[in-house]
This record gives C-alpha cells, sequence and structure tokens, in this order.
C-alpha cells in the first residue's frame, strides 16, 4: 500500500512537472512570438520612416539644385540675345580704347557681383582672351573656360561651366557661359560673357546643409568621367576632396558609384570610409550631376538597436516573470502535496503501525510464509503456541513447527496452498518447543501482488482446539465407560436423546420386554 502510494505520488509529482514545464513553454513561445512580430513591424515601420525621410530630403536636395542652376541660367538670359548689350560688345571689341562701352559694360557687370553670386565677371573674345574683367586687371581665364567658349558657338544659348579647378589658385569654381553673337551673322560669336561662381559661398553650404540634426548625415554630389565618379563637393568626414576624390565605378557597394551609374532609390552600400550606409540616390535633371544623401548604417539603426534591447529586456522580464511565478506556484503545491504526502506517509505509519499491532497481539496465532515456505511472519499468540520468540523462527522452514511423525503430511497440505488453494478448516498439530503439541484448526489465504494475480506468500490463522479436543476424548471415554455399565447390569435400562429417541443398545431391556432394538 505505501509502496502504491509513493507510486502514485511520483507520477503525480512528474506529471504536475510536465504540466507546468508544457505551461511556461507555452507562454514563453508566445512572449518571444509576440515580441518578435512586435519588433518586425516596428523595424518595417521605422525602416519606411528612415527610407522616406531620406527620399525626401534627397529630393528636397534636387529641387534646390534644380532652382539655383535655373537662376543661374536665368542670370545669364538677361544678357543673352540682349541688342543694347550686343552693340556695347561690339562697339568695345572694335574700338577696346572706347571708355564709355567700357564704363556701360562694367555698370552691367557691377549689378550681378553686388549680391556676391559671382566673384568674377568676365568678356571674352571668341577666341577666349578677356576683353574686360570685375574686378579689372584678372589674368587669362583657366584652359577649361577658354576651351568651353566655342561650346556656345555650337549650342547657341547660355550654357554653365561645370565644377572645375582654378589653374590659379588651384580652387574650385564653376561659372554661366552667354555666347554673344552677331545681329548681322547670327551664326558668328563675338564674344562670351562668363560669370565665375565660387561654389563655397552658397553651392557647398546648400548641399551640406541636413534639415534634421544627425551626427553622419551628409549629402554628396558626384559626376561621371570614364569609368571613375568624381566627387564634386567637399565633404564632412575628408577635406579637400572637391574634383580630388574619385572611385572606380567598379566598387558596387560604393553608393556614389551606384549614382553615377544611374541608380535610383534607397540603398545599402559602405561609403569612402568604408562604413556602413543607407543612402538615397538621384540624378539632378538637364545636369551631369548625381546626388547622394546618405547616413550611417550606425546612426540609422541605434533607435532600433535601441527598440530591440527594450523588447529583449520586456521579453526577459516577462518570461522572468512567468517562471517565477510558475516556480512560486510549483512551490506552493510541492509544499502542498508534501504535506499531504507528509499527512499519507503519517496516516499510513499510524495504519501500519495499527496493522502491526493487531498482528502481533491478536489473540488468534498468526504465520506468513513465503514461496520457499521460509517463516517471515510470526505473532505473539504463535510465540505462546510453540513456546518459540520470533527472533528464533524467522527465515526458517516451516517443517520446525510440526511433530517429527507428522512433518510429511503437514508440509504436503501447506504446499497445496502454494497453488492458490484456500484453506477454510485445515486441522494440523504444532509442536511445543517443550516437545508437547497443539491441535490448531488453521485458516489460509495468498498474498497478492497488485496485480492481483502473483502470489507471494501465504497467510494463515490458527484456532487452538486442543482443550477440546481434549475434552470430545473425555466425553467419548465416559460414554464408552456408560455404555460398558449400562449393558453390563441387570437392571432394567434404556435412555433416549431429548425427543424421546431411543440411543444404543438396550440388553437388559429387550430381555425383560423380548423386543429387539429394531
Amino acid at each position: 500500500m505505501s509502496g502504491e502510494s509513493s507510486k502514485f505520488s511520483r507520477q503525480d509529482a512528474h506529471t504536475a512537472e510536465w504540466v507546468l514545464g508544457l505551461i511556461f513553454a507555452c507562454l514563453a513561445a508566445g512572449i518571444a512570438a509576440t515580441g518578435y512580430f512586435y519588433y518586425q513591424n516596428y523595424e518595417k515601420s521605422y525602416r519606411a520612416a528612415i527610407e522616406r525621410q531620406l527620399t525626401a530630403i534627397a529630393e528636397l536636395k534636387v529641387s534646390e539644385l534644380v532652382q539655383w542652376r535655373h537662376e543661374r541660367l536665368g542670370d545669364g538670359s538677361i544678357l543673352f540675345q540682349n541688342a543694347p548689350l550686343t552693340a556695347l560688345v561690339r562697339r568695345l571689341l572694335e574700338k577696346p580704347e572706347d571708355m564709355d562701352s567700357k564704363q556701360q559694360l562694367q555698370v552691367w557687370f557691377g549689378k550681378y557681383q553686388a549680391d556676391n553670386r559671382y566673384d568674377e565677371i568676365r568678356l571674352l573674345d571668341a577666341q577666349g582672351v578677356s576683353r574686360l574683367s570685375l574686378p579689372a586687371g584678372l589674368p587669362a581665364v583657366s584652359t577649361s573656360v577658354a576651351r568651353n567658349v566655342s561650346e556656345g558657338t555650337r549650342l547657341g544659348r547660355v550654357t554653365l561651366q561645370d565644377l572645375y579647378r582654378s589653374e590659379r589658385d588651384q580652387q574650385v569654381r564653376m561659372g554661366v557661359m552667354v555666347p554673344v553673337f552677331d545681329e548681322q551673322n547670327p551664326n558668328r560669336l563675338l564674344a562670351t560673357f562668363f560669370l565665375r561662381i565660387d561654389p563655397a559661398t552658397y553651392l557647398y553650404p546648400m548641399i551640406q546643409r541636413w534639415p534634421t540634426p544627425s551626427s553622419t548625415a551628409e549629402t554628396l554630389l558626384v559626376r561621371r568621367e570614364g569609368n571613375e565618379v568624381v566627387f564634386l563637393n567637399e565633404l564632412r568626414f575628408q577635406k579637400n576632396t572637391a574634383l580630388t576624390l574619385r572611385e572606380s565605378l567598379d566598387r558596387t557597394l560604393l553608393p556614389a558609384a551606384q549614382a553615377a551609374l544611374g541608380k535610383e532609390g534607397i540603398i545599402e552600400g559602405t561609403d569612402y570610409r568604408g562604413v556602413p550606409v543607407v543612402a538615397a540616390l538621384r540624378a539632378i535633371p538637364d545636369s551631369p550631376w548625381f546626388l547622394v544623401a546618405r547616413m550611417d548604417a550606425a546612426e540609422v539603426y541605434a533607435p532600433l538597436r535601441e527598440q530591440l534591447r527594450f523588447v529583449v529586456i520586456v521579453i526577459g522580464a516577462l518570461l522572468f516573470g512567468a517562471g517565477a511565478g510558475i516556480t512560486l506556484f510549483w512551490r506552493q503545491q510541492s509544499v502542498r502535496f508534501y504535506r499531504e504526502r507528509a499527512a499519507a506517509t503519517e496516516t499510513i505509519r499510524e495504519t501500519n503501525e495499527y496493522l502491526e499491532n493487531l498482528f502481533n497481539y491478536a489473540n488468534a496465532p498468526i504465520i506468513v510464509w513465503d514461496l520457499q515456505f521460509k517463516i517471515s511472519r510470526f505473532n505473539h499468540a504463535f510465540e505462546s503456541l510453540t513456546g518459540r520468540k520470533v527472533g528464533e523462527v524467522i527465515g526458517q522452514s516451516l517443517d520446525i513447527l510440526f511433530p517429527p511423525a507428522l512433518v510429511d503430511s503437514s508440509m504436503a497440505l501447506i504446499r497445496k496452498t502454494t497453488g492458490g488453494e484456500r484453506w477454510k478448516t485445515v486441522e494440523i498439530s504444532i509442536l511445543h518447543r517443550d516437545g508437547s503439541f497443539r491441535t490448531v484448526l488453521w485458516s489460509s489465504a495468498a498474498v497478492f501482488l497488485a496485480d492481483g494475480k502473483t502470489s507471494v506468500a501465504t497467510i494463515a490463522q490458527g484456532q487452538d482446539i486442543t482443550e477440546r479436543k481434549q475434552a470430545e476424548a473425555a466425553l467419548r471415554e465416559s460414554e464408552k465407560r456408560f455404555r460398558s455399565l449400562a449393558v453390563a447390569t441387570s437392571q432394567i435400562i434404556w435412555y433416549t436423546d431429548a425427543q424421546g429417541q431411543v440411543c444404543g443398545p438396550m440388553p437388559s431391556f429387550q430381555a425383560y420386554t423380548g423386543q429387539s432394538d429394531e
């Protein structure tokens, strides 16, 4: 009984542990899945927000650059096909000493230089030689500018001289080329107005200005030259890069190279420093320029890392809470379980103690033997019956309990119990230590395992009928003597039972009456 209870307790405890473990696993999986999907959705929306931000900034910069270029061309269009200016240019070219034409042209030049949009203004003849300048006395123009004088003749319109490095001061410059054609011969180029621009005054600051606070963001302006991409502006993290820094277009991870190859949109790559970046690529309409608006990936994804850290902390806290709650519940259940188990154990102990006392102190002699007919239990009444103590007989063979002459017959009866035979009233004599023996009436039963089929022992309870057997023998002897007396006497005697029926032979009565026993 105790073994079965312990077995069931262990099974119940194991089942409870398994169920609680399954509950915790389900909670952990649910919490982790919720955190994962939350972070995935947050990351998706955050990336979309960053892409929209970079796209908006790139579009803003493109529109600013387009507007700036249109304004510069607009400045040139005022001078283009201007009849009074063309007449002044012809007079100056034909009569260089004509001070009136020179002064009027200088007035025009002064209007353009007043707002610091142009640091030099020149009048170049058809060969690119400077004939008038503001400020006065400037040296010859750069060869790249002189080469492009004829470009106005070919295109027949105002053009922008793209960014170049001045041979005089090695500074980056650009300009507006305004061709002046002969009115009598529209195909004949008289001269060219050249309005030189210092990009450091407005263009570069406009490009480098970022509309939101950022420690790594910058805008790059690039153009393609052969199989290279040329950086046109000064960079935030590297100096002296304008028209100096060049990279191969084969660097496919370089956003500037991708832009120069005509790719547009949001990409991830590594910039000129070899640092991972997220960039928006755009082409500048009606120009050889490409724009790259980029931020370091570390800055872009810093909030994502913070959010991930927050999600991990929350998930960890929830898992810890779930684990702590289940552990607390398990401990409470365990305390309850062990209390109940202790109570059950105490009950079993008391029951076993009661049964042990009931067995040991029963009035009737009780004995238990195993399948090898070895004595395993022996109560006090049996001690009185045999005159032997428990310690003397436990583990001994049953045959020590029987009179020598009755050992074989007694063991033959006992062996039948191993087959499951059950005694109801079997009379077997028991040998006392002093050599006498007692007549005992036995009843027995098999002891089975929990399966109810496997016999492991036999228990037998006896009733000492020695005195009864002796009384019966004395009664029989008395009856025998009485009958002998009744037969031998000359007196007429008969005797009946309680119902008046004649019992036994009556010789004297028969002789007297002549009647037979019948």
